[in-house]
């Protein structure tokens, strides 16, 4: 339902993949802010059990259960509205202010950590403990894990269009940017090798389906994505990356629905 969201907002315009970008970026923003507001409402309704609780009166179980269903059904609606404006498209979203910002600043500094760690992870990890996901599940669910979220903070880092950076900011981000990129495209060729193995010793399932043509789909998005930087010039790199990201994501999001839809007839 969210990814038909996603399409109704972003076709039609004639910057469809730039919109769609935008609309995943918004998408985790809403995420981080759902997050906060649960959390927040959680520990309102905790200290007010609390201190009920000293005064002699327990809340029913009924009461404490409908206080957090009621949180589950009106943090991610208010979430929503806090974050978005409805009267603009989602590429024209306010990106200077609030939780975007912030998002902006964190996804900063964890690009270069988290290439550090992948360099890590692909220089040594790999190759010291090379048939693990060949042969354990868990260390290949832990790898694709990590493609996700390099995918997320890969997507996130570039929130606003209209952002100033100098010169040598621009090219040490585009270059992170590849390198991450780069690396994370080996890693999901390793997984992807990985669950083709286990495909052609164990056969075919449901699971396996799932996570092989995910893997196909998060290849493709990081391939579109280094195409799309390696040949963009220095002065319109970040625009092509969002197109390449938004194209990408569309893949991603019609082999979601195949599986939720598809795989029940399938197997």
């Amino acid at each position: 339902a969210w990814a038909a969201l996603g399409a109704g907002l972003s076709l039609g315009h004639p910057d469809a993949p730039e919109q769609g970008h935008a609309f995943m970026v918004k998408s985790v923003e809403i995420a981080v802010t759902v997050g906060l507001y649960f959390g927040t409402w959680m520990l309102f309704v905790g200290l007010t059990a609390g201190i009920f609780a000293v005064l002699g009166f327990q809340p029913s179980g009924e009461t404490m259960q409908a206080a957090a269903a009621w949180g589950i059904g009106a943090v991610p609606l208010l979430a929503l509205a806090t974050v978005c404006d409805p009267s603009r498209t989602p590429a024209a979203q306010r990106w200077d202010t609030g939780l975007a910002r912030l998002l902006r600043i964190l996804t900063g500094i964890f690009l270069p950590l988290a290439l550090a760690v992948l360099v890590v992870y692909v220089g040594w990890f790999i190759p010291a403990y090379f048939w693990r996901p060949f042969q354990e599940r868990e260390v290949l669910a832990v790898y694709n894990a990590t493609i996700m979220a390099i995918l997320v903070l890969m997507t996130a880092v570039l929130t606003d269009p209209t952002e100033q950076r100098s010169t040598a900011q621009e090219t040490s981000l585009r270059y992170q940017l590849l390198a991450l990129g780069g690396l994370t495209f080996s890693l999901n060729l390793y997984a992807l090798a990985a669950i083709l193995s286990r495909t052609l010793e164990y056969g075919l399932t449901p699971n396996r389906y799932a996570v092989l043509g995910w893997n196909i789909a998060t290849l493709l998005m990081l391939g579109l994505a280094l195409a799309g930087q390696w040949r963009a010039q220095k002065s319109d790199w970040a625009s092509a990356f969002r197109i390449a990201l938004g194209r990408g994501t569309a893949l991603a999001a019609l082999w979601a629905l195949w599986v939720l839809v598809g795989l029940p007839w399938a197997f």
